[in-house]
């Protein structure tokens, strides 16, 4: 997940990223978002 939120977070496009894992810098939690992620692009 480090590497693929570091891919992410490169594209100017990503405004958010979004799962629950305090220990990975860079995401937000949100209820629910346990086994997967959500991206938005603007």
């Amino acid at each position: 997940m480090v590497a693929a939120r570091a891919g992410l977070q490169a594209n100017a496009s990503v405004r958010v990223i979004l799962f629950n894992d305090k220990e990975i810098k860079g995401v937000r939690t949100y209820l629910g978002h346990y086994n997967h992620l959500r991206v938005e692009v603007r």
